[in-house]
């Protein structure tokens, strides 16, 4: 699914559910981790998800409700509490609507395709030679670790024609180190 038409999806509901105006957050993650037991690869998970925050105003009073999605049922079902969420609130004295689009649309992309399109092979390979070139004088351990890569696509969208993309990549590693052999000390570093 993509992420403009769970926003399109849920404002569409929060409208026919009484909403004045409507206000949709729609987060998708695609994560790659690879983790390190004992100077090896241990496991290697892929995962994805799909969010959905709801913001709406009903009589001048704010409902919000937010869900996991994995069908756009669950999208109109978020709306719906949104707006259930919002007659059981005093009127907001304070909040005037919500954001217009700007003149100029700034579409912000800190995108690698690199890693949108690593695979789980290739994430388990880089981490291999990422241990093997800490450990290769046999003088130093990688007890555990964690590599990470993911790539997220973010969508704001609402009822005053406002829509807003965002495509990031991220890549994490954190591993630990110490000295090899039968008397290593105190030595533990994380980096």
């Amino acid at each position: 699914m993509r992420p403009e038409d769970v926003a399109s999806s849920g404002i569409k509901a929060a409208k026919v559910a009484g909403a004045a105006h409507a206000e949709a957050f729609v987060v998708k993650v695609r994560s790659l981790s690879a983790y390190v037991d004992d100077s090896k690869v241990k496991s290697v998970e892929e995962k994805s998800d799909l969010g959905v925050a709801m913001r709406v105003m009903v009589d001048g009073r704010i409902g919000q409700s937010s869900s996991s999605v994995s069908s756009l049922r669950q999208v109109e079902a978020c709306a719906r509490t949104a707006v259930q969420a919002a007659s059981l609130v005093p009127r907001d004295k304070v909040f005037k609507g919500f954001a217009w689009p700007a003149k100029e649309q700034n579409r912000v992309r800190a995108w690698d395709p690199g890693v949108g399109s690593m695979s789980v092979d290739e994430m388990t390979e880089i981490l291999k030679q990422v241990v093997a070139s800490a450990s290769e004088s046999k003088r130093i351990k990688v007890p555990n670790g964690v590599l990470r890569a993911a790539e997220l696509e973010s969508v704001v969208a609402n009822t005053n024609n406002l829509l807003t993309k965002r495509e990031a990549s991220l890549v994490y590693l954190m591993l630990t180190a110490m000295p090899a052999g039968p008397s290593p000390g105190e030595g533990l570093e994380t980096f």
